[in-house]
């Protein structure tokens, strides 16, 4: 018999670990919630740069996941707005449908070049081989080398920094999912198909950002039970149970069970004693994308009709563009609007340690070239960071990845969810079903 009357101590306030705690609350459990920032939400945070609002990320909510779909809706009510904004690809001075779709492809490209694509799925498919399952072999037995080329392998290297073949095909994050060049043919005859479930531009999204959905959780929790400004700095374990959490360098926590959303190098690396050496090496393997947000505010009341734009070129060194208004048109004033851009870098990059005013220079001329923005329309602009955005997921990984899991599960009381703890890239919906589910490994 599980002892409920046991603290669960849950160590990150991003969705996942709000979610956590909120399972908890409801099934009265007694539990605490530590976070190393003044606010909730971890990566899917809402911010404000003048009068506009931006979120760390582009993110949205899908309704794929009945469970988190129900406490969503509860939590924000009518506050939570149906959208309907499409997505699209950058490519040579024009915009294509993503996900894409063979009648973008035809009305956007030269006729050579479509016949091109044509004959390079036909060719994968009379000589398709036994592939390593990387990101490469999967798109290019879907879509043709042709394609996957244009669109698919120049934007997965700049988002995650290795090229398609080193890429595991899970970073697609699903959006490959039901897609090949069979549906891209059927949807060119079938208008209505190209809004059907695998494209995603249809979703909600909270009236004022998504990081209202990180806060109506907080709300419900009380404020006794959240403990902002506190750091994890070390976990105490006697090699079967965590048995204390040191909080900003000064305080020792006495600990019964343990929920932890933190990077999960990061969680090896705090454990003290320290993890075995075959464990620290296997962590040294697991890297993570960051990624730096250019948040521009136009004078412009829409740059674009579009929820996200994608650039896989290699001269635009941006990898995507999103728009905060065209999610909500709370988010920025009549006359403005708030323009994010992101680049996705490692932490030894040159490119995360530079200055704001270069970055700052890099989004203007972008803007510039290929929207006409003028410099006297920028009212404002800023640099946020956004650390352990991604998980990188390289082939091979998966061994290194299950000693350490292994490892991990022989501490009893601990438990691990989020994207970053379990190295899965998932979406919010998914979080917030995952922080539910692992209380219930501690209910009786």
């Amino acid at each position: 018999m599980k002892n409920s009357e046991e603290l669960i101590h849950i160590l990150g306030a991003g969705p996942a670990g709000l979610a956590a705690a909120y399972s908890a609350s409801q099934a009265a459990l007694p539990y605490v919630l530590y976070e190393a920032s003044d606010q909730p939400g971890g990566n899917a945070r809402t911010l404000r740069l003048e009068d506009c609002l931006y979120d760390t990320g582009a993110h949205r909510f899908h309704d794929k996941a009945p469970k988190a779909t129900r406490l969503v809706k509860e939590l924000l009510g009518d506050d939570l707005l149906p959208v309907n904004a499409p997505s699209v690809i950058y490519h040579q001075g024009r915009f294509l449908d993503f996900p894409l779709h063979l009648g973008s492809i035809v009305r956007s490209l030269p006729v050579s070049e479509s016949f091109h694509i044509g004959l390079s799925f036909v060719a994968s498919r009379l000589h398709s081989s036994n592939g390593t399952g990387s990101f490469s072999d999967v798109s290019i037995s879907r879509y043709g080398k042709k394609l996957s080329e244009m669109f698919l392998f120049n934007y997965s290297e700049k988002l995650w920094g290795l090229p398609p073949e080193q890429l595991s095909s899970h970073v697609s994050g699903g959006r490959l999912k039901g897609l090949n060049f069979w549906s891209l043919l059927r949807d060119s005859f079938d208008r209505k198909r190209i809004h059907s479930s695998h494209l995603d531009g249809q979703f909600y999204y909270p009236k004022y950002g998504i990081g209202m959905i990180a806060e109506r959780l907080a709300n419900t929790l009380g404020k006794e039970r959240v403990r902002y400004n506190s750091r994890i700095t070390g976990l105490r374990h006697n090699r079967k149970r965590i048995t204390g959490i040191e909080i900003n360098q000064t305080e020792l926590i006495a600990t019964d069970r343990v929920v932890s959303t933190l990077p999960i190098t990061v969680l090896v690396r705090l454990l003290n004693p320290a993890s075995p050496e075959r464990i620290i090496e296997a962590s040294r393997s697991l890297r993570f994308r960051h990624m730096i947000l250019l948040v521009v505010v136009i004078a412009r009341d829409h740059l674009t009709d579009n929820a996200s734009i994608y650039f896989p070129d290699r001269s635009i060194p941006f990898t995507r563009l999103y728009e905060s208004k065209n999610r909500s048109s709370f988010m920025a004033p009549p006359g403005q609007t708030c323009i994010i851009l992101e680049l996705s870098c490692f932490l030894e990059d040159v490119m995360w340690r530079e200055g704001e005013s270069r970055l700052s220079e890099l989004a203007k001329g972008m803007l510039k070239d290929l929207f006409n923005v003028r410099e006297d329309e920028i009212l404002a602009i800023d640099v946020e960071r956004i650390p352990f955005a991604y998980p990188l997921l390289g082939i091979g990984i998966e061994e290194k990845l299950c000693l350490i899991i292994d490892y991990l599960r022989t501490f009893e009381n601990l438990q691990l969810t989020g994207r970053s703890s379990t190295f899965i890239y998932n979406h919010i919906h998914d979080l917030i079903l995952s922080g539910t589910e692992v209380i219930k490994q501690f209910t009786p």
